[in-house]
């Protein structure tokens, strides 16, 4: 059933057919409520009759939509309406490495780059055991930025039913029922491993064969393995070799020793994984290594080129006489790494600031030193301080809870954010000075020549200025301000101490991009390249920049703000945390680089005994926040942090649902029943989802807003949401009630000087347990509720947060600043809260001011925790002279 432009499918208005294929028919289609492009594949009609088997996609489907990579085309969601199913994708411009490839083989110096990216994709979904089946030029795409992007990802798996066969029998990919079990599609014949063809299990080295084949015909212009029908073609497969005298002369020793390897028609004779076929592709000697054609020449040309040779060696001994005299620069690269100090880890262990980058660890613009802050096992943090000449990091005292450290343009100083406040710290000294206040979410700061500070917040959204040698901060007002989505974050300020980048998204199907403006409010902004992350400029003149996970160089004028030539890609595999727009990188003016490489993987939920041991391991391992479980334990929602989005996990099934798919980052999510989900969103406020992931996000307020922590249906105040937050004009964070009735205002119900967090309600009803500062440091507090100011008892004694209640109230737990984990047993009715809390064994789990390192079973036997990974923490690597000689 095809569907016409202008119809719709469910909330999808469809524009567009752009292909049918063995999968079904794929269209473009409009997404009326996020205001962006979508390709909708809408499945074959036989398929969907089919319950079970639409039933086993649906779970495959969810399994792939975890996937987050810049080079993966990323499924959104599953739509369903009349009876037509649909996969909701990324719609990806560009032409397909096959419309590519028909205009002739691609040089190599312009094919390794798109390998690379190839690699990396199939790279990050191995990682999650997650296999392609299909890879061929035809699903991938380059898009016009040189981007590319995977596409069709374990569909094959997913389309094929119990009883299809495991191999192809036409080419390209098979849609005959009869041949395939109702058109599953197991894979094209040309790019099959022996093993695929043969029928046998496959796994990730059926893939590597697959890109064998696709990098061969890259280079080449046609394929490793052909027939004139698909019976010859996986003859040839199974006992044939590719002709390598049809790769180029320039194919170095390298490359060529790649694809023999991926091409090996045993598996375990084949590259075991896809990290090693990139290791050896980055490798240089993949382009400089090839070795130089025999050329015949005649005598007559011998005798011109040695009178050639004569005058040129002439020639050269004169310049080198002339450049001997002179000062020669050195411009080797050198590279190293760096470690944490003993104990310690980079950033914090939040999951949600990373360790290096705009977020914590910046170069000092002559590139002599680094500062970046780091966290010990209880989550204390501070800022430490290596010369690169030094073995050793030293830390700086009166620093304890820094965060997002940026230096002065002399050197001399290091701002950083703590406590809501901004300070400045002289290390050779150590001291310490405050700058101003600082209201909602740091998200980086920047000093300029002009003895001005830029810094961006979220929760408020905005940029400011202020005096680096104190004062109070002034919004500047940007003028794309209503164009953008969430909070233009990372500043860096340009030479001239007046202008500075910016990194933000724009409501234009939410794309992210540098910007460039000035300290004067409503100045004109103009935008300078789409980047996924933050930028900073070096001299001599070169915007440093990202898109997916590759870093790039590109020449530009800082007095004309005008960008020039191409973009030079001078890092792979830079470990970023696009929905918020930062990435682990740092550069220093005269050009030193630093940054960390790899995927987040530090935590993974489990089951937990009351005795501390581990029960049961949950889910794949990742970078996760803020889980929460549904009243009937069945479901755990929680944050990806690796793209921001809210995601679903059935704990009996192990299937995963995609609920959020916005730009930015949504977190703090708490069940109202077993249906409906309240979380918080970087684009600002409160919104609401389904629990099935059917239905689209509905905005419930706006605001600044740290939560929502609980949703109550109380007897007397009725139905609303719990959280923590700061209301307009105060700098506290207090604890907040809006009613979900009527005009969703907020009013705090405790408020004071101090910053109350994680607030919980007991399940009678009757008494409030929170996190509070005073003092100097947070304590568990509990108070009658609705609260009365006039009864409160501390029941924490050495620090404490994340105060949750048992399901039958009959136990409040909480964990203390050095991750020890206590239960406080509460008698029946009980008139005081003057009660000992005992020990019940040490938090291996990610602590801080939010939700939730823990979730307590039902009767408290056992704890759903967010378990950190014993895993080493990725070094940073230091690279000098890299940025300017990168080709």
């Amino acid at each position: 059933m095809s569907l016409a432009p202008g119809s719709r499918l469910g909330g999808y208005e469809i524009i567009a057919l752009i292909g049918a294929g063995g999968m079904g028919e794929v269209y473009r289609a409009r997404d009326g409520k996020l205001t962006r492009d979508v390709a909708l594949k809408v499945l074959p009609e036989l398929f969907a009759r089919d319950h079970e088997r639409l039933a086993r996609f649906t779970r495959e489907a969810n399994l792939l939509a975890t996937l987050n990579h810049p080079n993966i085309a990323a499924i959104y969601g599953f739509e369903s309406a009349n009876q037509l199913p649909a996969l909701v994708l990324e719609m990806v411009e560009g032409p397909t490495l096959a419309d590519r490839i028909r205009q002739g083989p691609i040089p190599i110096e312009d094919a390794l780059p798109l390998a690379k990216q190839i690699a990396e994709a199939l790279e990050a979904a191995h990682a999650r055991g997650i296999v392609h089946r299909d890879l061929k030029p035809a699903n991938i795409k380059v898009r016009d930025d040189g981007m590319v992007k995977v596409l069709d990802f374990g569909l094959a798996k997913a389309m094929a039913s119990d009883s299809s066969p495991a191999i192809v029998a036409t080419s390209p990919t098979i849609t005959s029922p009869a041949m395939t079990a109702m058109g599953a599609v197991m894979g094209t014949a040309a790019y099959m491993s022996p093993e695929q063809a043969r029928g046998r299990a496959i796994d990730k080295r059926s893939d590597i064969w697959a890109f064998g084949a696709v990098l061969y015909e890259m280079l080449t212009g046609r394929r490793a393995f052909d027939g004139d029908d698909v019976s010859e073609t996986l003859a040839n497969i199974l006992k044939s070799d590719p002709d390598w005298s049809a790769l180029p002369p320039t194919t170095s020793r390298s490359v060529e020793k790649v694809l023999r390897r991926c091409l090996a028609k045993e598996p375990h004779r084949r590259m075991h994984d896809m990290a090693d076929v990139r290791l050896e592709l980055d490798d240089r000697t993949a382009v400089d290594g090839a070795v130089a054609p025999v050329v015949t020449r005649s005598p007559l040309a011998k005798w011109l080129e040695r009178a050639a040779w004569l005058a040129l060696v002439t020639a050269l001994g004169a310049l080198a006489w002339f450049v001997s005299q002179r000062p020669r620069p050195t411009e080797q690269i050198i590279r190293f790494q760096i470690s944490a100090p003993p104990t310690y880890r980079f950033g914090s262990l939040t999951g949600m600031v990373t360790g290096i980058g705009a977020g914590g660890g910046a170069l000092s613009p002559d590139g002599s030193r680094f500062v970046y802050y780091a966290s010990d096992k209880s989550g204390n943090s501070a800022l430490f301080v290596r010369h690169l000449d030094a073995f050793e990091s030293r830390q700086l005292p009166g620093t304890e809870g820094a965060t997002q450290p940026f230096w002065s343009p002399d050197g001399r100083f290091i701002g950083f954010l703590a406590s809501q406040k901004m300070f400045v710290v002289e290390p050779a000294n150590g001291d310490v000075r405050e700058v101003c206040a600082v209201r909602g979410i740091g998200r980086g700061a920047s000093w300029g020549s002009g003895g001005v500070i830029v810094f961006s917040t979220s929760n408020p959204t905005q940029i400011l200025r202020v005096p680096a040698n104190g004062g109070e901060a002034t919004p500047i007002k940007l003028a794309n301000a209503e164009t953008l989505i969430g909070a233009p974050s990372w500043p860096f300020f340009l030479p001239d101490g007046r202008h500075f980048l910016y990194w933000a998204r724009t409501n234009t199907q939410a794309e992210s991009a540098i910007h460039v403006t000035s300290i004067e409010s409503g100045a004109e902004t103009t935008p300078l390249t789409p980047s996924s992350t933050q930028a900073v400029y070096v001299e001599p003149g070169y915007l440093i920049f990202t898109r997916g996970a590759q870093l790039f160089r590109q020449s530009f004028d800082a007095a004309s703000l005008r960008l020039s030539g191409s973009a030079v890609p001078i890092v792979d595999r830079l470990r970023t945390f696009e929905p918020i727009g930062l990435a682990e990188y740092t550069a220093s003016n005269t050009g030193a680089l630093a940054y960390r490489s790899g995927t987040d993987l530090s935590n993974q939920f489990a089951w937990v005994k009351r005795s501390g041991e581990v029960e049961q391991l949950i889910g794949p391992a990742g970078n996760y926040r803020t889980p929460a479980l549904s009243p009937d334990g069945q479901r755990l929602v929680y944050t990806d942090s690796s793209d921001g989005n809210l995601k679903l996990l059935e704990l009996r099934r192990g299937l995963t649902t995609v609920l959020t798919t916005t730009p930015g980052f949504e977190t703090g999510p708490v069940w109202a029943g077993n249906d409906r989900i309240y979380y918080r969103s970087d684009n600002g406020g409160i919104f609401s989802v389904d629990s099935s992931g059917t239905s689209q996000p509905e905005k419930v307020m706006d605001g600044t807003v740290n939560g929502p922590s609980q949703y109550l249906d109380h007897p007397q105040l009725g139905k609303l949401l719990l959280y923590f937050g700061t209301l307009p004009k105060r700098m506290s964070q207090d604890i907040l009630i809006v009613p979900l009735a009527g005009k969703p205002e907020p009013r705090a119900i405790v408020d004071s000087p101090n910053l109350e967090v994680e607030p919980q309600v007991s399940p009678n009803g009757r008494w409030l347990a929170y996190a509070s500062n005073q003092g100097g440091r947070n304590e568990v507090f509990v108070e009658p509720f609705p609260p009365d100011r006039k009864r409160r008892w501390r029941v924490s004694k050495f620090g404490g947060r994340q105060p949750l209640w048992r399901q039958d109230g009959r136990e409040l737990f909480f964990v203390a600043d050095d991750q020890k984990f206590y239960a406080v047993a509460i008698p029946e009715n009980p008139t005081t809260f003057e009660l000992q809390a005992d020990f019940l064994f040490d938090m291996n789990a990610h602590v801080y001011n939010g939700r939730n390192s823990y979730i307590p079973g039902a009767d408290g036997t056992r704890f759903l925790v967010n378990t950190l990974r014993e895993i080493p923490d990725a070094p940073i690597n230091v690279v000098f002279n890299l940025i300017d000689r990168a080709k």
